[in-house]
């Protein structure tokens, strides 16, 4: 499971204002002692990506469609219904 956005909120304000992956690590098993604690590479890790990006969030994946290429595949094994599908 990933972190949401507060928590990750939390990560890139403890790490600027401490500088610290340790006091990061330490500030955040404080405030959610039930949940597992970052390890050092996901608090460098969301650190650069904020400051990569101004944002915590991920981006939304999108997939394009070839709805031509998928018809030529449709109309290919309904000619030729003897070819088995995967």
């Amino acid at each position: 499971m990933g972190y949401s956005a507060e928590e990750k909120g939390l990560i890139i304000r403890l790490f600027f204002s401490n500088n610290s992956v340790e006091i990061v690590r330490h500030e955040y098993h404080q405030r959610y002692p039930g949940r597992r604690i970052p390890s050092r590479n996901t608090i460098k890790n969301v650190v650069r990506h904020f400051e990569e990006r101004n944002s915590v969030q991920r981006k939304k994946r999108t997939v394009e469609r070839n709805l031509d290429a998928e018809l030529d595949i449709l109309l290919y094994y309904q000619g030729n219904k003897n070819i088995p599908l995967l």
